[in-house]
Formats: structure tokens, sequence, C-alpha cells
């Protein structure tokens, strides 16, 4: 057992030395394409021009009251996509548990979430803006609709694949009625619901970056859309490279709460490694 966990741990170590030795490569690529001319680079400056742009603007942009500080942008778009997720998770986990109490709560509610889920978060943003304006609720509401249904069908189908030799086990030990649902089908259901919910995590950041692209004065969409009005290339890739980042950053704090929360579940514990 000691043996196959060394061995383990030196494969996910090369893993993650092979692929940050990938991205190291190709931002030495860049770097050496743009100052020996290899090619037309113009629009596409390298780390070292965007990154030092970000450093001599203090780390914001604009001026007066317009003026939007970077760390102001991330805190914006993580709030908002943290909202979103939070209230479709919760919102997924109580349907589900009425979907199964009741058949015909099954029948009415079924079809609709069916109807519902392939929809793409950005297919949401006119009815938010029809709605809620250009505000924070937009986005959140984006990131609501465009995850909740796909979720809740997650949770239902986790739901109706409890075990029923769990159940009967449960019963027997007294986890009948409330006490059945909180210690026997709702740990049996949250591994794949919050699985589903970190799949749909980046759907839901591209959603709501595309919100704040609209029109936002702040948040991480924002920054690129004020790059672009302003034909400033590096501010552009500015906005996206801290996306990359953040998204990253974000996962991993998922990955971390899925650790913490679900540490009883030996599969999604190597997944998370």
């Amino acid at each position: 057992m000691a043996n196959r966990r060394t061995m383990n741990g030196k494969s996910d170590l090369l893993a993650k030395a092979v692929g940050f030795g990938v991205i190291l490569g190709l931002v030495t690529f860049w770097e050496a394409a743009f100052h020996f001319r290899w090619f037309n680079l113009s629009l596409f400056p390298p780390p070292s021009q965007f990154l030092g742009y970000l450093a001599e603007s203090d780390f914001s942009i604009g001026f007066g009251p317009e003026r939007m500080e970077m760390h102001t942008a991330i805190l914006s778009s993580f709030v908002r996509i943290a909202a979103g997720l939070s209230l479709a998770f919760a919102f997924a986990l109580v349907v589900a548990i009425a979907v199964s109490g009741s058949r015909y709560t099954r029948y009415a509610l079924t079809p609709l979430l069916q109807f519902l889920a392939p929809m793409a978060p950005i297919a949401w943003i006119p009815v938010g803006i029809v709605l809620f304006g250009l505000s924070n609720a937009t986005a959140i509401f984006i990131v609501f609709m465009g995850t909740a249904f796909s979720l809740t069908l997650a949770a239902i189908t986790a739901v109706q694949g409890v075990s029923p030799e769990l159940l009967r086990t449960g019963a027997i030990l007294g986890a009948t009625g409330f006490k059945k649902w909180r210690y026997v089908v709702l740990p049996a259901v949250l591994p794949e619901v919050f699985l589903m919910m970190r799949l749909n995590f980046f759907g839901a950041w591209m959603a709501v970056l595309a919100a704040e692209m609209v029109g936002s004065r702040d948040g991480l969409g924002a920054v690129i859309l004020i790059g672009r009005e302003s034909s400033n290339p590096n501010l552009i890739l500015i906005g996206m490279s801290l996306i990359a980042v953040s998204g990253f950053v974000i996962d991993r704090i998922l990955l971390f709460i899925q650790r913490r929360i679900l540490w009883w579940n030996p599969s999604l514990q190597s997944q998370a490694q």
C-alpha cells in the first residue's frame, strides 16, 4: 500500500511537472517570436510586455470614478459565480428530494427540467438584462439558470440510484423519515451532484464573464470590454490571463471543498489530488 501511494505521488508530480513545462515552453516561444519578429505579433504583446503594463498602471485601469482595481475586478467576478453556483446547488438538492418523494411532482417537473437543462448559460443573458438590467443580479441569474437544471437532473438521477440495500440498512438502524434523507440519501448523492457542479463551473464562468462584457462596470469581463473599446491589446491580454488564472484557482478551491466535505468518499479523494 505504501509503495502504491509513493508511485501515485511520483506520477502525480510528474504530470504536474510536464503540464508546467508545456506552459513554460509556450510562453518562451511567444516571447521569442515577438522579440525576434518571427511573426507579426503587434496585436499580441508577450507576457513580459502586458504584465509590465499592469505593474506600471499600479494594477488598476481607468481614471477618477471609473477607476477599477484589478483585485476588485477578480473579487466581483468571484462573488457572482459563487452566489450563482451556491443557489443552483441548493435548488438542485431541494427539487431532487421533492421530485423523488412524489411521483406526481416527478411527472410535472421532469419534462420542464429536461427542456431547460440543454440551454447554454449565455442564452440567458438577454433575459437577465430584461429582468434585472445591468446589475450584479443579472450575472448571478445567468449562472443560476445555466447550471441549476442540469444539476437538478443529476441530483434526481443520483437519488433514484441510491441502493435499496443501503436504504434498508438505514431503516434497520433507525434512519427513517427526515433521518433517512439526512444520513443516508444526502451523503449518497452529494458526490455526484458536487462533481456535476464542478463540470458546470467552467460554462458558468464563461457566462458570467460574457454578462460582464455586455455592460458591467466591474469584473474581469469588464476589463476585456474596456481594453476592446480603447483598442488596448495589453489590457485585453491582461483580462484574458486573469480569467484563466482565476478560473484555475476557483477550480482548485472547489477541489479543496470537495476533499473537506466528502472526505469519506475514496473515489472523489483520488480525483482531487
